[in-house]
């Protein structure tokens, strides 16, 4: 009995333990991560996704979710803006020029584009490593006054190089991190130079189709051939169809098209290595920065565990994606909607995205409150309110001239300053705010219009009524 009970034990343990042992497989389990993504979509109220997931160097996850502003459902050749994604595909097109010897990281930009002029007070040039890294000493709001722009698609990116010539570095370059797209337009622009062909072609010829990213693009006109359709906007947590924004100049640092599985494409080959590349090159590009960096070459790397990811914001989609090479794994997630305010929903949606994949439940969903965007609408209203109620009481002449005369000019002085004080306050110019937080920016404009207004309604009846 005793023998046969052991032989038992031994039988159990022979089965069990490998399976209390076994990595969780994302493949077995898809529903999982389906579940969680359509639960996060509806609360964000994210029109349409596309996931795709490489997990111990296999492709195990791939699907798609909700519509585009055609009403079509999203597919698997689906093209979205990926935003700075796009960053990421540049740096690799520039290593693929320094591994054959075409491009030395180490020199000088003007040795590549002697035609980009500008004003450093250091004296220390802008070498190609340098806006790789975004150490280039190019101030972000120089950044955002050439970038984000609807310019005419033939030579965008030489006429928006020719825009931010002559800038002053408000930095030395080497020393200060100030992440901005600038940079990436200039190594856009000197891998023009370098190679002899427009970046659209050079991208497509030398890196998407070697790579069998059949549907992406860096240039707007194939990227209609390939179905791109604009995004949503969001107004107050709620998507709006856009009419489509698309910067011709912004391919190097924003405006690649691309699918989810195309850039499953682009991290396998990260991972896995191949012939666009040497290994050693490779590697040198991915390594994660000395200590106290968090960028390098095209890729952020989390202080935690230094995994490289990249997130991409674009008026009308958000995205992000990440690999660990000792493990095998990356992901990539794009999104049809944005708005500056809900940044942070694709990188808590990433974050879960990792927990599923090493088997473990989801957070909480956290609820998207949009306070600042009702704060302001709220506002309007109480500041419309009271406007009405000001005129009342001056009409009735239970306020003085003299108040009146003081509220007047309070009124305009907000008018006039309110703009300038938001320029200040998040450091971008007015377009550029208004182009990522639309709503946010038409109510700025009703509260100066009705600061305005009340100013000028209220100083004209004071001048009939004391004549």
């Amino acid at each position: 009995m005793k023998i046969r009970y052991a032989f038992f034990v031994i039988l159990l343990f022979t089965f069990i333990q490998p399976l209390e042992g076994k990595a969780f497989k994302l493949q077995d389990h898809p529903e999982l991560m389906t579940h969680y993504m359509e639960r996060s979509m509806e609360e964000y109220k994210i029109p349409g996704a596309s996931l795709a997931i490489i997990q111990d160097g296999e492709f195990v996850y791939h699907h798609q979710y909700g519509e585009g502003t055609s009403g079509e459902a999203i597919h698997a050749e689906t093209p979205f803006v990926i935003g700075s994604l796009s960053k990421s595909l540049t740096a690799l097109a520039v290593m693929m020029l320094v591994e054959n010897e075409e491009i030395d990281l180490d020199e000088s930009i003007n040795t590549y584009i002697p035609t980009f002029q500008y004003e450093t007070k250091s004296g220390q040039l802008i070498k190609v490593k340098h806006l790789l890294n975004h150490t280039s000493g190019i101030s972000s709001y120089d950044s955002y006054t050439v970038t984000d722009q609807q310019r005419p698609e033939k030579g965008a990116i030489r006429e928006a190089v020719v825009d931010l010539s002559g800038v002053t570095l408000a930095q030395k370059p080497g020393e200060h991190y100030d992440y901005h797209s600038a940079n990436y337009l200039l190594l856009g622009f000197i891998i023009e130079e370098v190679s002899g062909e427009s970046f659209s072609d050079f991208m497509t010829q030398h890196l998407f189709q070697p790579l069998r990213m059949e549907n992406t693009s860096a240039a707007y006109e194939s990227a209609v051939e390939d179905g791109y359709m604009p995004g949503f906007q969001s107004w107050g947590g709620f998507p709006v169809a856009s009419d489509g924004f698309y910067d011709h100049a912004g391919a190097p640092y924003g405006y690649i098209t691309s699918t989810a599985e195309d850039l499953a494409s682009f991290l396998y080959f990260l991972l896995e290595g191949g012939d666009l590349l040497t290994d050693e090159n490779l590697q040198w590009m991915i390594t994660p920065p000395e200590a106290g960096k968090t960028y390098h070459f095209g890729w952020h790397f989390s202080e935690q565990d230094q995994v490289p990811y990249h997130g991409g914001a674009v008026p009308d989609f958000r995205s992000q994606m990440y690999f660990v090479p000792d493990k095998g794994d990356a992901a990539v997630l794009l999104t049809n909607k944005y708005h500056s305010l809900e940044d942070s929903q694709i990188t808590q949606f990433m974050d879960e995205v990792s927990l599923i994949m090493e088997g473990n439940e989801p957070g909480e969903i956290v609820p998207q409150g949009n306070l600042l965007f009702w704060s302001i609408v709220g506002g309007v209203l109480l500041f419309a309110g009271m406007s009405i109620i000001h005129f009342i009481l001056i009409k009735k002449r239970f306020v003085g001239r003299k108040t009146t005369i003081i509220i007047s000019i309070i009124c305009l002085l907000v008018s006039i300053t309110s703009i300038p004080v938001i320029i200040q306050f998040v450091g971008l110019p007015w377009r550029t705010f208004a182009l990522f937080a639309p709503d946010v920016a038409v109510f700025v404009y009703v509260l100066i219009t009705i600061f305005v207004l009340h100013a000028f309604k209220s100083l004209v009846y004071l001048r009939k009524h004391t004549c």
